[in-house]
Formats: C-alpha cells, structure tokens, sequence
C-alpha cells in the first residue's frame, strides 16, 4: 500500500508526486497506451479482451500515441478552461517522473476516450439506516489485474485550499474514494452504458469535479459549484457525503439528476438508478455478460442495503465492501475477482469515509477480503 503525500503549490505537488512514484508512473504510461490499442481492435471488449489482439495491439501503439499528442494543445486548453490548477499539477508530475507532458495530460483524460478507468461501486447511508445516525461513504475501484499495483494512496496538502486524502492510480490526479478535511467525501462510478451525445469539447473534464474536495466544506457548497459548470464529458454517478446527508449527482452529457437526503441510502454499481437519466442508458443494446456484472452488483447492493439497515457504521460499510453475493448473485457482487483463465475485473481499491468524525478506512492493491483496512484521519 503505497502512500503518495504531496504539499505546496500546484506544481509543487505535481513535481513531489512525479519524484515519488517516478518509475510507476513510466510503466504506467506504457501499459495505459498498450490498453488503448488493444480496446481499438475490431470486436474488442474491456472486459473479455482477446490473447491474440496482443501482438497486433503492439503494432498500433505508434499510432495510437501520435493520436493523442496530436491533440495537447486542445486537451490542455479544456482543461485549463474548467480547472487551471491540474494542468499546473500534471506538468509537475511529468518533470518530476521524468516523462512526457503530453503522456501524463493524455492519461488524466483517458477515460473521456476509449478506456475508462473504471470506478464501479458506490453506496452511502446516513439517518436512520446507520447505527448512529451519521452519513457514511464507500466507493470501490474495479479494473484489470495488472492495473492493481498502480492503485496508491494520495495525500494532498494545498498551499491554497483544504487538504484530502484519497485512492487514484498513479501518475492521475481522479480520485475514486476522497475526503477533505472539513468531512466532504466523494465517490464516483462511471455510467458506463449512459450515452447523450455532444461534442465532448462542449463538456468539462471529469476531473473537474473532484475540485470540490479542495473548495468545499459540504454538500450544498459543492452543488453550488456544480451549478455553475456544464455536465462531464463522460457519464458518471458523483456520491457525496459531509457531516449530516449525503448526495448522488448522475450526470449524463445533456442532463443531471440530483437526489439530497438526510435519512436513507444511495447506492450505485455504474448504472444510471433515476429515471430522469435512464432514458440514456443504452445498456440494452449490449449483452450481458459484457456488462461488467453491473446488473448482479447493482441487485446485489440493494440487497446488501436493505440488510444492513438501520446498523451501518463502519463494521457493516467493510462488509459490504467484501461481499461475494449469495443465491444467482454469487461470485458477481460488490468484491470482485478475476475469474481463472479470464481477464476480466477485479477489485483493486476499496475506500470508506465517515464524515463526522474525519475517518477513512482505505485498502489498496487487492480485494479487501484478502486484506485489512488501514485507518486514517485528519
């Protein structure tokens, strides 16, 4: 479990951030390329990828990295224009590890392109559905196997800002499970089947989001900022937790859905759950098994809600997280793991907030069945 604590300037941070996870960050870059090239094969899926796409993959790497590069100069003034600062801090990273610019710009974008990096579940509670009343939130990061040594830990102490404490992969500034200091926690799983259309220049950065946990202390000054910006470019169920409710933002590209509540839970496995936004959801048109067990995870975490009702602190927020299913969702639930000969998904970090109280349990690199929790606090 590597933890990654930066401080300073936006640069400043980047350039700590760099000079840390340097040869990460290198190998990372590679294999991210070779995962695009692979995903642009004819027939391809992310989650059943073809052993004999490999070698061909290889050849379309050149290709595939002159594409992007080709386009810094518009990634870098998009993302300036929604957030200055990550572009500050992504130049930092890249001096720091001591690899291209337009590498690092191109991986903290990848997921408005072809491959998602893929943040699945989210589940908050809060009122009476927990044991004591407060909110709690839990997020999970499922992605390929190779990926899990890439998962760290982020300790960020802005010069200017509040500091927050999350999981990212290395090289990436997008958390999947985060909290500041003030108690605003934030987990976001990709609507993986959620299409609207629209040119993806005429949206922000998914990245853009997170600037909450630096300039917010609670949900309502996070749907403040919100209101003043344009949906993502990419599909995405934003959970949010501070001191007394919590909050689910579904975001397709031309509308949002927001659910605020005080008593009661939220919960979703990267399909869109209001009605408002499922009209975008064109997860018909794909089959089943290609659905990331999102169907199984998404039955099996309301169940797992339900269960726990009225008792949730952090005892049953770790169970939840490391639950295998039962019945027809067994083995297809909210713990992950590849099946043998396969290449599919598996848990690779798992993260828990308790507002109140400023706690985080944080488990990185594997399925948190096979791992203890490490607590954190401010």
């Amino acid at each position: 479990m590597k933890l990654v604590k930066i401080k300073g300037t936006p640069y400043e941070m980047g350039l700590q951030y760099g000079q840390q996870c340097k040869k990460e960050i290198k190998t990372f870059v590679r294999l991210l390329y070779m995962m695009v090239s692979r995903m642009s094969m004819p027939d391809m899926k992310a989650v059943h990828p073809k052993f004999w796409y490999i070698f061909p993959a290889l050849f379309r790497l050149k290709n595939e990295k002159k594409k992007f590069r080709s386009l810094t100069n518009k990634h870098e003034e998009w993302v300036k224009k929604y957030y200055s600062d990550a572009i500050e801090q992504i130049k930092g990273i890249a001096e720091g590890a001591e690899v291209s610019y337009e590498d690092v710009l191109v991986i903290n974008i990848l997921t408005e392109y072809t491959y998602g990096l893929h943040h699945c579940s989210a589940w908050s509670a809060c009122g009476k559905a927990t044991k004591t009343g407060e909110p709690f939130l839990g997020m999970h990061s499922d992605e390929e196997k190779g990926v899990s040594k890439y998962e760290i830990i982020l300790q960020v102490e802005p010069i200017n800002g509040y500091k927050y404490m999350g999981t990212t992969l290395t090289g990436t500034i997008l958390p999947a499970g985060a909290m500041n200091e003030k108690g605003l926690a934030t987990g976001a799983p990709l609507l993986l089947w959620v299409r609207s259309g629209g040119e993806m220049f005429d949206h922000m950065p998914l990245m853009s989001l997170f600037r909450v946990l630096n300039e917010c202390a609670s949900i309502d000054k996070a749907l403040e900022l919100y209101e003043a910006f344009p949906n993502p470019a990419v599909s995405v169920s934003l959970h949010l937790a501070d001191k007394n409710k919590i909050a689910r933002i579904e975001f397709a590209k031309k509308e949002r859905n927001i659910d605020v509540i005080e008593n009661g839970t939220l919960y979703n496995c990267n399909m869109a759950m209001s009605e408002k936004i499922k009209k975008y959801d064109i997860v018909h048109e794909v089959s089943e098994k290609f659905t990331y067990n999102a169907f199984p995870r998404t039955k099996r975490m309301g169940e797992l809600m339900e269960k726990y009702y009225g008792r949730i602190d952090e005892e049953a927020m770790k169970a939840i997280a490391r639950d295998h299913g039962e019945g027809e969702t067994k083995s297809r639930s909210i713990c992950q793991h590849v099946k043998p000969f396969s290449a599919g998904l598996e848990t690779i970090g798992s993260f828990i907030a308790k507002p109140k109280d400023l706690k985080m349990w944080i488990s990185v690199g594997a399925q948190p069945c096979t791992q203890e929790y490490e607590e954190f606090t401010f």
